[in-house]
């Protein structure tokens, strides 16, 4: 079951994440380019058993184009590709 679901996917200036942790965890978020350059890296803190809905800013951060989104949570990583319009 994926237990990250982002929206909207292509975005323009923000995206939402919407999570559901099953525990507590240290959340940490990774934004790459296909050239694997980290773009963004967000520390999110420790995040308590149950949903989470979370929206990031990236309009600033990223030119248009294909990048990898890392959600790092309870010692495991989930990867989503993201697309800037």
């Amino acid at each position: 079951t994926q237990k990250l679901k982002l929206f909207p996917n292509p975005f323009n200036q923000q995206i939402t994440l919407s999570f559901y942790l099953e525990k507590s965890s240290f959340v940490k978020i990774r934004v790459q380019n296909i050239l694997g350059k980290t773009m963004l890296y967000q520390n999110l803190g420790n995040k308590f058993s149950g949903e989470h809905q979370i929206t990031i800013d990236l309009g600033h951060h990223l030119p248009i184009g294909t990048y990898l989104l890392e959600f790092d949570y309870l010692e495991q990583i989930e990867r989503i590709k993201i697309i800037k319009k």
